[in-house]
């Protein structure tokens, strides 16, 4: 099983309850950076009483994600799998929408854990009365595609959202 756990955006307390009950049986978790996942489950233990069993913690980010999933098998997910992004929802604009699509393709439970989301957030907070936006994620690094996409987010007539 394949549960996708979003993390909290700046605030440790936004963790939810349930988040924190499928973080406490993970036998592994696929984490962007296991540095930052590692920081964020000891403070989940010392704030919140966090619980966990001693998880396998592997580093599944933008860099490896396609190398990964082509090593995997079906029988990874007999173990309890997480899979958190260092902030916010895993699979928006982080990897994880191409672990869901493994899943999928090899019929593979997964369950998608509700939660933060910045760009959700932000469109809220901006006051705005819109009634449709559009999200862009992450615009291209250089030159001409990163102009190009950002002459779209401005001129496209929605209320848009880059990181």
């Amino acid at each position: 099983m394949l549960s996708l756990v979003p993390t909290p955006i700046g605030n440790i307390s936004d963790i939810s309850l349930r988040s924190l009950d499928v973080l406490s049986t993970a036998d592994i978790i696929l984490c962007e950076d296991t540095r930052v996942t590692k920081k964020l489950i000891h403070l989940l233990k010392e704030r919140h009483n966090l619980t966990t069993t001693e998880p396998q913690f592997l580093s599944l980010h933008s860099h490896n994600e396609a190398e990964f999933i082509a090593k995997l098998t079906p029988e990874f997910f007999n173990a309890n799998v997480v899979y958190v992004s260092d902030a916010g929802m895993p699979g928006i604009s982080d990897p994880g929408q191409m672990l869901v699509r493994y899943c999928l393709n090899q019929g593979i439970a997964y369950d998608i854990l509700p939660g933060a989301n910045a760009a959700l957030t932000a469109f809220v907070a901006s006051g705005f009365v819109e009634t449709k936006m559009l999200f862009f994620g992450f615009l291209p690094h250089k030159g001409n595609d990163r102009a190009s996409a950002l002459q779209e987010a401005l001129f496209n007539g929605y209320t848009t959202i880059l990181y």
